[in-house]
């Protein structure tokens, strides 16, 4: 935990551009002093998995950390191979989460180092499959090309892993590819987890 909010704060550290008024343009400081703002917007949170499915339709995993906490419905969950699912609900000392596992989740994602963007959707039956839609079929794609956040749902930071893709076809009539991929994180045996905590979510929902 520790670590991880140390390189988030590196991540989002922001080096402003000296305004031309200021004194440190002739300073002898100039040439070798920046100015930091170490303002994150995420956070981590770690917790433990006390539960879990893989074989139903609607999976749920459930987390031993809840409001006492800091986590609340609507924050994302990673384990650390990639991206496990959202919160749904927390009690006091625990909360629920709606794994990508689930028929109910959908989230926005992207191609790494193509920029094209598609949603994450799952069905019943592999836990270690899932399909992304909504690509344009002009897209070229290969084995193995990576699927990350897109960061648009503002639950997860952009460019956390999903998983690689499989294959990649075309079909006929259809204006988007169908994309089979293979999940990074393996849901037959998750427990170490953690909880993003987004500062500016409320605003951003106002």
């Amino acid at each position: 935990e520790e670590l991880k909010n140390r390189i988030i704060n590196v991540e989002y550290t922001e080096i402003p551009i000296f305004p031309e008024d200021s004194c440190f343009i002739n300073s002898p400081l100039a040439g070798d002093t920046i100015l930091l703002d170490t303002t994150a917007q995420f956070n981590y949170i770690p917790a433990l998995a006390v539960s879990n499915s893989t074989n139903k339709k609607y999976n749920y995993i459930y987390i031993d950390k809840g409001t006492k906490n800091g986590i609340n419905k609507d924050m994302g969950i990673l384990e650390p191979e990639g991206v496990v699912g959202v919160v749904v609900n927390s009690s006091y000392r625990y909360s629920v989460v709606m794994p990508i596992t689930n028929e109910k989740s959908s989230l926005s994602v992207k191609i790494k180092n193509q920029g094209y963007f598609g949603t994450l959707k799952w069905n019943q039956g592999d836990y270690s499959r899932a399909k992304i839609i909504e690509v344009p079929n002009h897209v070229v794609l290969k084995a193995g090309d990576t699927i990350v956040t897109s960061g648009y749902s503002q639950i997860f930071p952009q460019g956390l892993l999903i998983g690689y893709v499989e294959k990649a076809k075309k079909i006929e009539g259809n204006s988007f590819l169908d994309i089979d991929i293979k999940l990074a994180v393996n849901f037959s045996k998750i427990k170490y987890t953690y909880a993003i905590k987004n500062d500016e979510l409320e605003e951003l929902k106002n």
